[in-house]
């Protein structure tokens, strides 16, 4: 198709990918500062980090509209971002064949070695960069695929694993019946054991958070995880190829994308939330439940339209994307950003070698901590790039991948 030959002569970034990228690094601020700050365990007994009604109407917020949908809009745009990747140095004339795989497998592999060292170094057990340089390695041999197959075959990818969940709910062993009070007390154990690491110094840190890291990173359940950012990736991919991503298809598209995507995604999660709820979160969190990856991958789409459809309303005046700026600063320097983040929540504010904030706040407290974080990595973005083309760790992986490994 001739939108998809387009992609193979462009090297320019794309500022709506660039926005978007941004969003979904500050959405996902949202929710890791539950887990730096308030408990690890949050996600699975919400009422955990205190109920109060701001700290619901916090939980309900990220339940419907950030929770697993900013990890899809960051995984959408990771696989687009590979795809453009590989067709930038297709269209260099002095770069063979080989060459441009070598190029991307080490693009990869550093990727996974900057996830082991912000698990394991940084202590973030919940890194996405390890899972997403996994992920990339099988994207590679579908390069060629059309958008249509792309899109198709992650959403099968979605199917599967709901119809996996589904599976595992209906024929796993289950869990042996408790009370709310017992299920909430067996809880505060664990947030007191949890606490007393935190607040400790590095090596206490360490100590609790390396094994977390190992269990949801260097097991079988890491192969859950690579395919659950791979579906997103393969559509991103295809989107990307229909130049959907960037901000060139009709507002038409944008505005169907918002209003199917919601449709089904927001009904969806909005259901299961109110499962969880009344069930006192004895069953687990949405996250394992069968419609969730349904209802993510959905609200994701919905996303994607509801920015796009804006931005490019905003692009049919002179300088109207100008007031996405900041976003695109913060999604030019998307790994710095993320790994900013970890420095902020990990070390400085919440462990007991920095400020030794963790457990004071609830849902709504974390929340509001995170939004008021936001303006600080936006300055810091725009005053950055104002002197410098790319962030520091976005030049270190360019560095690492391309120089002095391969002679141009």
């Amino acid at each position: 198709m001739a939108a998809e030959a387009d992609l193979a002569s462009t090297s320019k970034r794309f500022r709506s990918m660039d926005a978007l990228r941004g969003l979904a690094i500050l959405g996902i601020f949202l929710i890791n500062i539950i887990g730096m700050g308030g408990s690890l365990r949050g996600e699975e007994y919400p009422p955990l980090l205190g109920w109060t009604g701001l700290d619901r109407l916090a939980w309900w917020v990220q339940s419907l509209f950030v929770e697993g949908t900013m990890r899809g809009l960051l995984s959408l745009l990771f696989g687009a971002s590979f795809i453009l990747f590989l067709n930038k140095l297709d269209a260099d004339p002095d770069q063979p064949p080989l060459n441009t795989l070598i190029v991307y497998y080490r693009r990869a592999f550093w990727l996974v070695v900057f996830g082991l060292i912000h698990a394991y170094v940084l202590l973030w057990p919940g890194d996405i960069l390890f899972i997403y340089g996994l992920a990339a390695f099988a994207l590679y041999p579908l390069r060629d695929w059309p958008a249509r197959r792309l899109i198709g075959t992650g959403l099968i990818f979605i199917f599967v694993l709901a119809a996996l969940m589904g599976a595992a709910s209906t024929f796993g062993e289950a869990p042996p019946p408790q009370t709310l009070q017992a299920h909430a007390a067996r809880f505060q154990a664990a947030l007191t054991a949890e606490r007393q690491a935190r607040l400790g110094g590095y090596l206490d840190n360490a100590r609790y958070l390396i094994p977390l890291a190992t269990e949801w990173n260097l097991t079988p359940l890491v192969i859950w995880w690579v395919a659950d950012a791979l579906a997103m990736m393969l559509i991103g991919a295809g989107l990307a190829k229909r130049n959907i991503l960037q901000g060139r298809a009709r507002w038409q598209t944008y505005a169907l994308m918002a209003v199917v995507g919601y449709g089904i995604g927001l009904s969806l999660r909005v259901w299961l939330s109110q499962q969880v709820t009344a069930a006192g979160f004895v069953m687990g969190p949405v996250a394992i439940t069968p419609a969730y990856q349904i209802s993510r991958c959905a609200t994701t789409i919905g996303h994607v339209g509801l920015f796009l459809l804006v931005w490019t309303q905003a692009a049919r005046h002179p300088d109207g994307t100008r007031r996405f700026e900041p976003l695109v600063w913060v999604g030019r320097m998307a790994l710095t950003n993320y790994i900013g983040q970890t420095i902020i929540g990990q070390f400085l504010l919440f462990s007991g070698f920095g400020l030794g904030l963790f457990g004071r706040y609830g849902w709504a407290g974390l929340t509001v901590l995170a939004i008021a974080i936001w303006p600080v990595q936006m300055t810091l973005s725009g005053l950055y790039l104002h002197y410098f083309r790319t962030g520091p760790l976005e030049w270190a992986w360019r560095w690492l991948t391309r120089v002095p490994w391969v002679r141009r």
